[in-house]
């Protein structure tokens, strides 16, 4: 029977350094606050929408009516999760985020993100017209 050969310092140091990297990558890939939207809005269920908004660099490809939320309507989660999947039912959106403020009156407004699906539909390539024979 052999017995296994004793670890030299760099294997010792390769490991602490991979169990390093696990344990922060761990960390890192547990949930945010900014993840989970659920706990500062659910004190807002109830409240009228007074306003929908769109944020964000793609604001202007997209309108307040896309999104589907008219004014006056009750909050709540039912209407967030039908509105997101609505949106990204329709093959226009490849993200759509929804994030609720209170404002001055007592009722919400509703700050929509939405990142537009990019599809592509044609691939042109130039280049020579001649390939080098030599090749």
């Amino acid at each position: 029977m052999r017995a296994c050969p004793r670890p030299t310092w760099r294997t010792r140091i390769f490991s602490a350094a991979a169990v390093g990297f696990l344990i922060a990558g761990a960390l890192c890939a547990a949930p945010t606050a900014a993840q989970q939207p659920e706990s500062h809005v659910r004190g807002y269920y109830g409240r009228p929408v007074h306003e929908v908004v769109l944020v964000g660099s793609e604001s202007r490809r997209a309108q307040v009516r896309d999104v589907g939320i008219p004014v006056g309507a009750r909050l709540s989660r039912g209407l967030l999760r039908t509105t997101i999947g609505r949106l990204l039912e329709s093959g226009r959106w490849a993200d759509v985020q929804l994030d609720v403020q209170l404002d001055e009156t007592g009722g919400v407004v509703i700050l929509a993100k939405l990142v537009p699906r990019l599809l592509l539909t044609r691939v042109d390539i130039f280049g020579n017209d001649v390939l080098d024979e030599a090749v």
